[in-house]
């Protein structure tokens, strides 16, 4: 069956509806197509997508123009100015009227009685898996993929794209039928000939490997198909699926199968997981030598480790794998496969993040923040801090809100840092207010609660800051438009905000949580519209 199917160019079909419209003979009938009274040769002649096939047929050996004007009847497979151009660029030369006038005639005359066949074979009459010999001597297959028809050569293999589509079916002549393939089919005595490597690319070899089902899922996840089907070369050790079953098993009971990879979090995971497994260069188990060796997942590396005359692979936990099968050669690489996932430290960490609380969590099981508790739950901002590895990933725009984490190596999905006021600087804030609000229950109408959300996004700003990385100048906070400035005070800081008088100091710091950071404050910080309420009370 094809699993891949090359797409063919949409205009060169206009072309052919075109074609098909414009050659049409005005007949007395009305009723006569306008090739049925035209030999195969002749009709191949009048369609300008097949100038390269009836140059190819000029320029071969012996008798096929002679033969396919005969009486026939004769069904040919006949290959378009595109497919012909491709065959040229596969080869190394410029375009089809190169390759015409520098291959050998004997050869392209093997190759074009290949696409033809004795007798009237008409779309209809085609089967999903029907093996019908050419004028050539050699066997092409039919396969019939959701009602497509598709012919496979000698190139193909059971999970390469190299089956030729029939694009326009069943253009009848007085002598047989005229099929258009999008692909020059390929005899194995060509094969041999010019020496053309059908070998499938590393995404291919994966495909077709049902040993590794599920690392072929895991690629697809992690959108890494086209990166494995690239020029190379690479050396991928390929996670077999008892691997993988062993990995889900590891993580725990939120992860049964690769569809349970489901945020932004942890496809970059997944993604980094795999790319520590491709190695940039084609390594051969006969040149795997003991040491560190570089992966495609930057600046981390694995470990070649020798083991009683043959070889494991190591990475960062205290489990080797072992080595399964090895040199399974592809166009762009080669293939072990291994009995183990390997992890590199950005998946411990992910772990470790996974046994942390959210931010919300982090407030909620503080004692002294009971009140920002209240706030965040008044202003319905519990979603906006919640942990983000609970949220599914809903379209490819989420990934574009990614941030780079400078402290775990791994990238975390939009992390933040809270600066959190204590129940005693909610207290103080209170006090402020005047006698008509004694708790965050007084903030009852829709102005009030607005005024106490943007209070609240006043003191969160994008990224984990932790307290050795604060540095004097402004911070932009969550509140559009407004920053709080970062003061040094002796071998420490304080958080100055628009009142201009008290500064905020910090009396806990690096509360770590899954999603950012926080840091306890001995005040609630005020943006200038809090500044301007309290002046109007």
């Amino acid at each position: 069956m094809v699993k891949y199917i090359k797409l063919t160019n949409v205009l060169f079909l206009f072309t052919f509806a075109f074609l098909l419209v414009s050659c049409s003979d005005d007949d007395n009938t009305g009723t006569t197509s306008y090739n049925e009274n035209r030999t195969i040769i002749e009709a191949a002649q009048r369609t300008t997508a097949l100038n390269s096939f009836v140059e190819a047929l000029t320029v071969a050996d012996g008798n096929l123009i002679s033969t396919l004007n005969g009486s026939g009847p004769f069904t040919v497979f006949a290959p378009t100015d595109i497919a012909f151009d491709d065959l040229a660029s596969q080869l190394g030369f410029d375009n089809a009227g190169n390759m015409l006038d520098q291959i050998n005639k004997e050869l392209l005359t093997q190759l074009l009685n290949y696409h033809v066949v004795v007798g009237n074979n008409v779309s209809s009459g085609l089967s999903d898996g029907q093996s019908i010999t050419t004028q050539q001597g050699e066997d092409i297959t039919i396969s019939i993929v959701d009602d497509k028809i598709f012919v496979q050569d000698l190139t193909e293999l059971s999970s390469t794209n190299t089956a030729g589509e029939v694009i326009v079916p069943d253009q009848t002549t007085a002598n047989g039928v005229l099929h258009f393939v999008n692909k020059v089919l390929i005899p194995q005595a060509a094969i041999d000939a010019l020496s053309i490597d059908i070998r499938p690319n590393l995404t291919e070899l994966v495909v077709d490997t049902a040993a590794l089902s599920l690392l072929e899922e895991a690629v697809i996840k992690a959108g890494l198909a086209g990166t494995l089907s690239g020029d190379g070369p690479f050396t991928v050790f390929a996670p077999t699926n008892d691997a993988f079953t062993n990995l889900l098993d590891f993580l725990g009971d939120d992860y049964n199968d690769i569809d349970d990879f489901d945020n932004a979090i942890e496809i970059e995971l997944l993604k980094s997981i795999l790319l520590y497994h491709v190695i940039p260069s084609e390594i051969n188990a006969a040149d795997l030598q003991p040491g560190n060796v570089l992966t495609a997942f930057t600046n981390n590396s694995i470990e070649v480790i020798s083991n009683a005359g043959s070889f494991e692979i190591g990475d960062v936990t205290m489990t080797n794998a072992t080595i399964t099968a090895t040199d399974i050669d592809g166009i762009n690489g080669v293939v072990h496969t291994i009995d183990k996932v390997l992890l590199p430290q950005a998946a411990l960490d992910f772990l470790d993040l996974l046994g942390s609380d959210d931010l919300v969590t982090v407030v909620t099981n503080t004692p002294t923040l009971s009140i920002l508790e209240e706030a965040i739950i008044k202003t319905g901002l519990t979603d906006t801090l919640d942990d983000i590895t609970n949220q599914e990933v809903v379209d490819d725009e989420s990934t574009a809100d990614i941030d780079e984490s400078e402290n775990t190596g791994f990238t975390y999905y939009k992390p933040a840092t809270v600066f959190a006021p204590s129940d005693t600087a909610f207290q103080d804030l209170f006090g402020a207010l005047g006698a008509n609000y004694n708790s965050i229950a007084d903030f009852d109408t829709d102005e009030e609660i607005a005024l106490l959300k943007n209070i609240l996004l006043y003191h969160v700003t994008s990224g984990a800051i932790k307290a050795a990385d604060l540095s004097v100048g402004d911070i932009t906070t969550a509140l559009d438009g407004s920053s709080l400035e970062v003061i040094a005070r002796g071998s420490t800081f304080v958080l100055g905000d628009a009142t201009n008088d008290i500064n905020a100091q910090f009396t806990a710091n690096d509360v770590i949580a899954r999603n950012g950071i926080a840091h306890i404050i001995d005040k609630v910080l005020l943006p200038q519209e809090a500044v301007l309420f309290i002046d109007s009370l």
